[in-house]
């Protein structure tokens, strides 16, 4: 056992900290391999930008993103002492509904262009409400840009927060708006009336994004789809670990490298690791969302 800890420790000393063993050229700084080691790391953040935009074209989309939208909103409301919101499936039923009659009439509001408010497909699915309300999304690619936007709009952050709710409803859908092939995300809340009979119409918070097919299965269970929602919602907090983590050891070796011995310095290899560092550093920071900016698409407040 010994024996073992005793290589282990050896492996470690001349892998990382400069010494006689490793002509003061720390293996981890090895050109060859931190430069494969930094390619490995590029592939993976290429890996999340290409997801990027290939995710809107999959048939799981709507239906991981909706999922992804409720976790979103409970987590905000956890975080500002809110209880969180239950899916409701009237409420996913009258978003569906309030989607496709945009989609189907073109146009991109909370009123109707024949008249309709949102209240009304809330009575379309069967859901009496006692408070309820609405927000609109359209051309968007990725959920967390959805909600970063919406709790950027005071009113669509009230409907997020309301205490008033505890009911949530979400339908996605991809079809053609105003001759582009488009996401567009309605986004219902409510709390339901125990009365029986019908509630009037009533002033009710309603929100839109201008920020695009339709519901998918209610439960996602095929390894694609495994493999996507672990795309959506880890990957890029994962990859983003990675490349701090790394980070902050190629740094530290360098330290360790220039210091130790201060009388024995390798100019090209401190060169070549800074140049590296340099890049980590700009791979840690170019996270999705500078990347969306990049993405053609017409999502705006």
């Amino acid at each position: 056992m010994k024996d073992i800890l005793e290589k282990i420790v050896h492996k470690l000393r001349i892998t990382f900290i400069p010494c006689e063993e490793n002509s003061y050229r720390p293996r981890f700084l090895d050109t060859q391999f931190l430069f494969s080691f930094v390619v490995l790391l590029i592939f993976l953040k290429l890996v999340s930008i290409i997801f990027l935009f290939y995710i809107p074209k999959t048939d799981f989309f709507a239906e991981i993103s909706k999922n992804s939208l409720i976790q979103l909103v409970n987590n905000e409301r956890k975080a500002n002492g809110k209880g969180i919101l239950k899916e409701n499936a009237a409420l996913n039923e009258a978003a569906r509904l309030k989607g496709e009659d945009m989609l189907k009439n073109q146009y991109f509001s909370h009123i109707s262009n024949t008249g309709f408010s949102p209240w009304y497909f809330f009575k379309q699915a069967g859901y009496n409400y006692k408070d309820a309300g609405e927000n609109l999304a359209i051309g968007f690619v990725d959920s967390e840009e959805v909600q970063n936007a919406f709790l950027e709009s005071p009113s669509h952050r009230a409907n997020i927060l309301s205490p008033y709710y505890n009911e949530v409803g979400i339908a996605i859908l991809r079809g053609n708006f105003d001759g582009k092939e488009t996401n567009i995300v309605v986004q219902m809340f409510g709390t339901e009336s125990k009365a029986s009979s019908s509630v009037k119409e009533k002033p009710v918070s309603a929100s839109t994004i201008s920020g695009t097919k339709a519901e998918t299965k209610n439960t996602v269970k095929s390894p694609e789809a495994k493999v996507l929602s672990f795309m959506t919602e880890k990957y890029e907090d994962l990859t983003g670990k990675i490349i701090f983590y790394s980070l902050i050891a190629v740094i530290i070796a360098l330290l360790l490298n220039i210091f130790i011995r201060i009388d024995i310095q390798h100019k090209g290899l401190i060169l070549k690791t800074a140049a590296m560092i340099a890049i980590l550093v700009v791979l840690f920071y170019l996270d999705k969302f500078t990347v969306l900016k990049f993405i053609p698409h017409d999502f705006a407040i």
